[in-house]
């Protein structure tokens, strides 16, 4: 307990003990009284009830008051944060405790020359909805960004490379209308939002700092280097005028978010070079710019976290644009979000500098959302082995959070489930599993959870997709006959029915192919699509950006569609000595009908090719608008009816 709550229970006690000597007195007076008048012969006169109740209220009152400030916790010594007892998580409190952690763990890192630079610088909505694909997700609700988003009415694209938005209307003939470029200044950006009112752009800005020159005797010498830093943006338009109306900068920048409903939530990564390293937010509105700085009490640390830098945890109510934040030592690495809860995932190791090994860590933490407020509260933390590649390795069910890890050296997967305790700040573990995922030397390549299920690809000659029955939490149970292959799935999709999985990864060959599995039957898939195979022209389709990046992807379980792109290229021999590079990158649209035989559950629907170039380019983006295809590159836009190759409309982009 705090001095200060000690000083008000040790008060209310004093009244305690106040009324309860008048309360005994009384009644030892009363009692004398009575064996005194019964002595003499006096009728006793009965003291009315009312009387012994206006005389125990002061014991009962005080009384309620102590035990009410000892068991609130109100005066507590153990730190708490949105109502839970910190175990965990400690508050920073001030600026030298900061630099001390940052300090001692760089120390630890080796980064030296980063401890010297830190101590010294200390279009309004359409009523009607027209029939489009939406960004492939991984929960319904929690919107995810990507440089094209559409209504079916509006497309915004976000041309990579370049510092604008290209607006475009779609008409009732399908052809497109370049309405608007919105110049973003200095801002890069690839993360767009859209809601029915606004248009959200989020991105950082680049800038590089050279050290302040030193005297040296009479010299002046200046250092030959300096450090970057980049500082994050949020620039939200009004779809109707594509006016800026609200624009929030940080000294940090942005890494990951989620869209639910009309709240925005932000995660922003923030190495400290700056003189105060905390963070700050300068808001440009209706009311002009205010800038706002994070108090250190609202800065918390980890004992066994090493302190790499600042995430700061930002929400953000969309229309009044009220803005709360806190922030936690440490960097956070992936995000896993539902409509309630955010987790997040922070790798980190720990090296043993005797035995010149290092050990693999990462800490978990859960916040609960709230989009009505645009409030992230903070509910606890645990600190698991190993490490993991996608958010799709993390997942909350039923109140339970499942996440699969794997650790590089060793070889070791294991499946843990969390649940936060009810009044610490504590993710206990309520089960792990790592004996039986994967054959020794085998890494997770790839996860996805579905309910009740978990889908994990290992890998190191071939590829076993292990399905995992996690109906009792405590109990995780391995099912048996994995499905093999050649090769390894980098993305999993869950297609209809639980037990039908399409898997995008690579060959025994490192092209790129698509796998559909029936994990009730097990041991091999139903089919496979070899890219390379399938080509006439003997193309090596060896990359796409689908492999990494799930969002770039045009998925519709209820169409039977799966899409991306394709990139390859290759070297033609045009002399003796002479050789020409070509590229090419085409989009793809598979129909996928677990309906159909084995050999035609998958098919090639639609094929759309880029001409071919001498420098790199690909197809950023295909999307689906009332059966019509768009396809968007760095150089222009087409229009394909579904299930024909040729464009009935293209335009060039004017990139000047």
């Amino acid at each position: 307990m705090t001095w200060f709550g000690w000083i008000i229970v040790s008060l209310v006690s004093i009244g305690l003990v106040f009324f309860s000597v008048q309360l005994v007195k009384d009644v030892m007076w009363n009692r004398k009284l009575s064996a005194y008048h019964k002595h003499q012969g006096i009728s006793v006169p009965k003291i009315p009830s009312l009387y012994w109740i206006k005389r125990s209220y002061g014991v009962v009152m005080s009384s309620m008051l102590v035990m009410a400030t000892v068991f609130s916790g109100a005066f507590s010594d153990s730190p708490q944060l949105d109502n839970r007892v910190l175990v965990n998580a400690m508050s920073i409190g001030s600026k030298s405790k900061l630099v001390a952690l940052l300090k001692n763990a760089n120390q630890n890192r080796g980064n030296w020359w980063f401890l010297n630079d830190m101590e010294a610088a200390l279009d309004g909505a359409p009523q009607e909805k027209r029939d489009f694909i939406d960004t492939n997700e991984q929960v319904e609700g929690v919107k995810e960004a990507d440089i094209v988003k559409t209504d079916g009415y509006s497309i915004y694209y976000a041309s990579r490379y370049q510092n604008r938005i290209r607006v475009m209307d779609v008409g009732d003939d399908h052809l497109v209308t370049l309405r608007e470029d919105i110049d973003l200044g200095d801002l890069y950006t690839d993360s767009l939002y859209l809601t029915d009112d606004y248009l959200i752009v989020i991105g950082y800005i680049y800038s590089y700092y050279y050290y302040m020159p030193m005297i040296e005797g009479d010299d002046l010498v200046f250092p030959s280097r300096g450090y970057s830093a980049f500082s994050g943006a949020v620039m939200v338009f009004d779809r109707e005028t594509l006016e800026l109306e609200y624009k929030l900068e940080t000294n940090s920048n942005f890494y990951e978010h989620r869209l639910i409903g009309d709240a925005l939530f932000l995660i922003s990564s923030q190495n400290i070079y700056a003189d105060d390293p905390t963070p700050y937010f300068k808001e440009t509105g209706d009311d002009g710019v205010k800038t706002t700085e994070m108090s250190y009490n609202d800065i918390y640390y980890f004992n066994d976290v090493p302190a790499t830098g600042l995430s700061v945890y930002t929400g953000i109510k969309l229309g009044t644009f009220e803005v709360n934040s806190k922030a936690f030592i440490g960097q956070v690495s992936y995000i896993y979000a539902d409509l309630d809860s955010l987790y997040t995932f922070n790798y980190y190791y720990e090296y043993d500098m005797l035995n010149s090994s290092s050990n693999e860590y990462g800490q978990i933490m859960q916040f609960d959302l709230n989009a009505e407020t645009a409030s992230i509260d903070y509910v606890g933390s645990q600190n698991v082995l190993g490490s993991i590649r996608s958010q799709y390795w993390m997942d909350e069910y039923d109140g339970y959070f499942r996440i699969v890890t794997t650790t590089w050296q060793g070889a070791i997967n294991r499946l843990y489930i969390l649940k936060a305790d009810s009044d610490t700040d504590v993710l206990n573990v309520i089960s792990t599993t790592q004996n039986g995922i994967g054959k020794p030397n085998e890494t997770v390549q790839s996860v996805r959870f579905n309910k009740n299920k978990v889908n994990i690809v290992t890998y190191e000659q071939r590829d076993p997709l292990y399905t995992l029955d996690l109906s009792n939490p405590y109990e995780p149970v391995i099912l048996p006959n994995p499905i093999e292959e050649p090769g390894f799935n980098t993305y999993m999709h869950i297609w209809g029915e639980d037990h039908f999985v399409v898997g995008l990864g690579y060959d025994e060959n490192w092209g790129v192919k698509l796998s559909v599995y029936d994990t009730n039957i097990g041991y091999e898939p139903l089919s496979t699509y070899h890219l390379t195979e399938k080509d006439a022209q003997d193309w090596n389709w060896s990359y796409a950006e689908a492999l990494w990046n799930p969002k770039s992807m045009m998925i519709d379980v209820e169409k039977q569609i799966f899409g991306f792109t394709a990139n390859t290229y290759k070297y033609i021999q045009v002399g003796p000595d002479n050789w020409n590079y070509e590229f090419v990158s085409v989009f793809l649209i598979f129909n996928i009908d677990f309906s159909k035989p084995n050999d035609e559950i998958i098919t090639l629907y639609q094929s759309l090719q880029m001409e071919s170039t001498n420098y790199y380019t690909q197809i950023d983006r295909g999307i689906f608008i009332e059966d019509h295809i768009y396809i968007l590159t760095y150089d222009y836009v087409s229009v394909h009816p579904l299930g024909t190759n040729l464009p009935i409309q293209k335009i060039l982009f004017d990139n000047e």
